[in-house]
């Protein structure tokens, strides 16, 4: 099984920080003024942006799960039932993964107008189909293989209904995720005036109300243009181009955003925040991901066939 790409990020050196607002005897025209105008400008970008993604992935999620709860006991054992269940997922899913390829390129588009104040014409859409490296029906196969392998414990038929629900809405999530982080790559690598990307955190969407410590500490860094974003289950975080390393509007943005979940999470919580450290591994269909360091993870040399047993590919 092979990744969609090859090539871990990098951080790139850390630039020197510009001031977040201007101050009383700088003019309108000075880099400070000019700076906070770019982070209003974005922030209302990204936020349009960010709730756009968030309903297409409630959408498909939703759809995704219905679809999967409509199944009987007999279908996940019947391999024509399976096979159709699989087609309709992605038929279902497909729609909102070119959706969210076609807002984020004009998303891109926008904001790199914004940075360096000429047009910016949107790149090639990517092709929803082929973002894990497999048939995307047999992504959604996993599901079938899931409700059997919980009925082997000794589930019930509502109870392995329940958690192959969940792995469809964990799958479809992901196939949003994944396109997303596609598309904005694609707009990244190939726009000569960007330098680096930043990933810009979104505690707001969190269901916990605060971004994990990956991605704090993650925001922290600007990342080589050429390199995929690592990413994680449920990640909000939204990548922004940097063209000019005075000018870097999503550290601005980041470091309002993680003051005030230092604040809100007091000083014992904050310090265990700060102190996260996350590797990159290389997943075997999903790319770069974000884990805890030490984590162990299974790479591409150890993706292999499960021919002894039913349980689901991790």
């Amino acid at each position: 099984m092979t990744s969609p790409v090859a090539t871990q990020p990098r951080p790139a050196r850390r630039p020197q920080q510009p001031a977040n607002q201007p101050s009383e005897d700088e003019d309108e025209g000075s880099p400070a003024a000019k700076l906070a105008e770019l982070v209003a400008v974005i922030l209302l970008l990204i936020r349009a942006f960010a709730k756009a993604q968030d309903n297409a992935t409630k959408a498909a999620v939703k759809a995704a799960v219905a679809r999967t709860r409509s199944m009987s006991d007999a279908d996940w054992y019947d391999p024509a039932a399976i096979t159709k269940y699989a087609k309709d997922v992605v038929r279902i899913v497909e729609p909102y993964q070119r959706q969210m390829a076609a807002t984020t390129n004009a998303f891109q588009s926008r904001v790199l107008k914004e940075l360096t104040g000429r047009p910016v014409a949107p790149v090639k859409q990517v092709d929803v189909t082929r973002l894990r490296g497999i048939p995307h029906d047999s992504v959604y196969g996993r599901v079938a293989d899931e409700y059997r392998y919980q009925k082997s414990l000794g589930k019930s038929v509502a109870e392995a209904g329940k958690l192959a629900a969940q792995r469809a809405e964990e799958l479809a999530d992901m196939d949003i995720t994944l396109t997303v982080r596609q598309q904005e790559h694609q707009v990244v690598k190939s726009k000569k005036p960007v330098l680096y990307y930043r990933r810009v955190i979104h505690p707001e969407l969190a269901k916990s109300g605060t971004s994990c410590g990956l991605c704090i500490v993650a925001s922290t860094l600007l990342y080589n243009k050429g390199d995929l974003k690592p990413i994680h289950f449920r990640c909000n975080c939204v990548t922004l181009p940097v063209t000019d390393r005075k000018m870097d509007v999503g550290d601005v943005i980041n470091k309002d955003d993680l003051q005030t979940i230092y604040e809100a999470a007091g000083s014992n919580r904050s310090r265990d925040l700060k102190k996260t450290r996350f590797s990159v591994h290389e997943h075997g269909e999903l790319g770069p991901v974000l884990t805890y360091k030490g984590n162990n993870w299974r790479g591409p040399a150890d993706v292999r066939e499960d021919t002894d047993r039913d349980k689901p590919t991790p």
